[in-house]
């Protein structure tokens, strides 16, 4: 994603890989969207109450996570072995035959109260029948090997949680697609999630791992139909076993579609591919080297990866989707799409000419992919340089595609 991706820039040298909300995390943007009613909030516990069940309450729901797996834990052993259940894909023909379309919503704003309701139903009302939460998390920087550490850029569960409900309350299918940032990173560090070299490798596995466990439950009770278990972490996708041990531990406990998110260039190294329901790609690969490219070269710079990623598609039997699909409303911006920093005039035709161009080379695709455009985040509008095409011409062509695309949709 663009760092402030619109997916995942926070930390990443603008010439790397996405755009994640890094910018507006990193400057403190303010709320993009009308605010809705403030949240209620939890009613107290007595405590009374409180001492004589929550030991009960706790053995009750040790028992109750474990979800729909009752062997040994994954977390508990070394990594599975190839014929596990938990490595077997759940999901994978419904998610080639029915893939999700939908729009990426970044869970951006700094104040925990704040409510997405009105981008989710300003997304239920382009056709999308999926969103795609963003939502931030953090580790101190790229030679840790903890994590996640505790920054006001990530938002409460309840607030997450929250979301979720209102957007299948909304007839929306719902993804979580966690980001890992880099806390001490911004757009004048050299190293972002996909550069992380721990000084513990095997220790930020573990430590990843039970992280994503954790989100994996929550998922699971929130009925979350779909979790990405890493984006972009290009420097430790390689660890093929780690993280076959990761999908099996999230299988253990979660019941929905498994997926990763990987970075345009690299999504050939993600060795586990074969374990997911789908393997993710962020779409930023420059489409110009020049700032006024025609939509029949945006075309053109497309035909060539679109061909390689159907090619390893039919190779690897695993379906493809874009977890990212989005360019920033800048004069230039097609030259390098992930790149946040770009500073420009305005440019909201070579944003929507950059979008047409990809709608064009895949909607006859053997197969039409499952799509998140992004980013529903931040007041767009004609003065807008960002990546949102709310109020822009490209929210035509989005909703076009939505569209198109509306039956059927996946069902986890």
């Amino acid at each position: 994603m663009p760092e402030t991706s619109p997916g995942q820039g926070l930390n990443r040298p603008p010439p790397e890989g996405g755009p994640d909300g890094g910018k507006e995390l990193l400057r403190g943007a303010p709320d993009p969207l009308p605010r809705p009613e403030a949240p209620h909030s939890p009613l107290p516990i007595p405590a009374g109450l409180a001492a004589t069940f929550l030991p009960l309450l706790v053995v009750i729901t040790l028992g109750a996570v474990r979800g729909p797996w009752s062997g040994p834990s994954p977390l508990e052993s070394t990594s599975p072995p190839s014929n596990s259940p938990l490595l077997l894909p759940r999901h994978r023909v419904a998610f080639a035959e029915t893939p999700p379309q939908g729009i990426a919503l970044g869970l951006f704003s700094q104040d925990p109260s704040y409510d997405y309701s009105a981008a989710l139903a300003e997304i239920r009302a382009t056709g999308a029948q999926a969103v795609e939460l963003v939502v931030p998390h953090f580790q101190s920087n790229h030679r840790s090997s903890l994590l996640p550490v505790a920054d006001p850029r990530t938002p409460p569960w309840w607030r997450v949680r929250r979301t979720v409900e209102t957007g299948r309350q909304l007839g929306l299918q719902v993804h979580l697609l966690p980001v890992l940032l880099l806390r001490d990173s911004g757009p004048s560090n050299e190293h972002w999630r996909g550069t992380i070299a721990p000084t513990e490798r095997e220790r930020w596995h573990l430590s990843y791992r039970r992280w994503m466990v954790r989100l994996a439950r929550r998922a699971e009770a929130a009925g979350v139909a779909g979790l990405c278990v890493g984006s972009e972490l290009n420097s430790m996708q390689g660890d093929t076993a780690q993280w076959r041990h990761t999908v099996a531990a999230v299988r253990a406990v979660y019941s929905g579609a498994v997926t990763y998110s990987a970075n345009w260039d690299s999504y050939g190294e993600v060795g586990f591919a074969e374990c997911l329901d789908s393997l993710g790609v962020t779409a930023y690969h420059p489409l110009a080297d020049h700032p006024a490219p025609s939509r029949e070269e945006l075309i053109g710079a497309w035909l060539p990866l679109r061909s390689r990623l159907l090619r390893w598609q039919e190779r690897s039997g695993v379906p493809i989707h874009f977890t990212e699909v989005g360019y920033p409303s800048v004069d230039g911006g097609a030259m390098a799409p992930w790149d946040y920093t770009r500073v420009g005039p305005v440019d909201l035709e070579e944003q929507r000419d950059c979008l047409e161009a990809f709608t064009l080379v895949w909607q006859d695709a053997p197969a039409r992919p499952g799509v998140f455009f992004y980013c529903w985040w931040g007041l767009g509008g004609p003065s807008d340089p960002g990546y949102t095409p709310r109020g822009k011409p490209a929210l035509a062509t989005v909703e076009r595609w939505l569209r198109d695309s509306a039956p059927p949709r996946f069902q986890p």
